[in-house]
């Protein structure tokens, strides 16, 4: 038997990057953009109440994917980076990760 799926009602979801350790990050984000995705223009402002600098970021990194300019995963990675740039130690990543400016 074969199940498909109607990618319209499916979550988005992300390409699992075994050199990152990015499976926390995965299910992470992809909970966080079906939340936001509901209602974009509140869960922004709601973001960047509770964290101006990651949280925001997410946001522009979610809508840069909403509007087909990026990918998932390089949303993902964008954070990643941020966040690995603030403490190499608690989260590690190889450099060669695509990001974009924010």
């Amino acid at each position: 038997m074969i199940i498909t799926s109607d990618n319209s009602s499916s979550p988005a979801g992300l390409i699992w990057d075994g050199n990152n350790y990015s499976c926390a990050y995965d299910a992470l984000f992809t909970i966080l953009y079906e939340i936001w995705s509901t209602d974009t223009e509140a869960w922004t402002r709601i973001l960047k109440e509770i964290n101006q600098h990651h949280l925001k970021s997410l946001s522009a990194c979610f809508k840069i994917y909403m509007n087909g300019q990026a990918t998932f995963e390089t949303a993902r990675d964008t954070i990643r980076h941020k966040l690995h740039s603030k403490s190499l130690h608690n989260f590690p990543m190889e450099p060669e990760a695509q990001v974009f400016q924010l």
